[in-house]
């Protein structure tokens, strides 16, 4: 049996640092007590050390990570949430940070095919048992809009796949795959913003929109015969 598996893009996690999070504004400093003359006796100065209560202090920096929610939240289908939490090596009800959704640069895991007697098929993904053949009845990829520096994204064998809307916001998108899916609309890959042409494998004998079509929404047709 000839197996044809997406390669997997490796995650990249860029250190992002805030330069604003924990500083204070541009030439702020630190309230100063002007002097000023005492016309009261000595008992009325502070004490050295003294402090007020309405003297300000420097709100404490949190800790907590910049949380997009988690997996289960984030997608509306749990097959394909329970999916993407494997890909990350985290469970479905963990959070996902947006360092770590940012980080990624490629996702190869979700879809994978085999061919068998001709055609192609889903297959089994033993490395991410809950991918692959495990999304068959996956008709949206809503949420993976969060992983907005991906660069290649593979989604062969998602044979109910049709709505490719969330794709169109990542703008460093080069390659998507989507073979063996129920795709037809290809206008919907269309962006504007989107850096590169985007070059899209389909399986031969799907609809193929004309040249001036691929030109207008700036895609590359690639068709594959199994």
């Amino acid at each position: 049996m000839k197996i044809i598996r997406c390669a997997r893009a490796l995650c990249t996690v860029g250190l992002v640092l805030s330069l604003s999070a924990c500083g204070t504004g541009a030439g702020a400093s630190p309230a100063a007590i002007e002097p000023t003359e005492s016309t009261g006796s000595a008992s009325e100065m502070p004490h050295a050390g003294a402090s007020s209560d309405s003297t300000p202090t420097r709100a404490e920096s949190s800790d907590q990570p910049d949380t997009l929610g988690t997996y289960r939240q984030l997608f509306a289908e749990p097959a394909l949430a329970q999916c993407m939490s494997e890909i990350m090596g985290q469970h479905v009800d963990d959070q996902l940070t947006r360092k770590a959704a940012e980080g990624m640069t490629g996702i190869g895991g979700i879809g994978n095919i085999t061919v068998k007697n001709g055609r192609f098929v889903p297959a089994e993904d033993t490395e991410n048992p809950h991918c692959a053949a495990a999304l068959q009845h996956v008709t949206s990829i809503a949420g993976i809009e969060h992983f907005t520096n991906i660069q290649t994204l593979c989604l062969d064998g998602l044979i109910n796949l049709r709505d490719l809307t969330p794709v169109r916001g990542l703008r460093q998108l080069m390659s998507i795959r989507l073979l063996d899916t129920a795709v037809t609309d290809f206008s919907q890959l269309n962006s504007p913003t989107r850096i590169y042409n985007l070059d899209v494998f389909i399986s031969a004998g799907m609809p193929t929109p004309t040249i001036a079509q691929q030109r207008a929404w700036r895609i590359n047709i690639i068709t594959q015969a199994p």
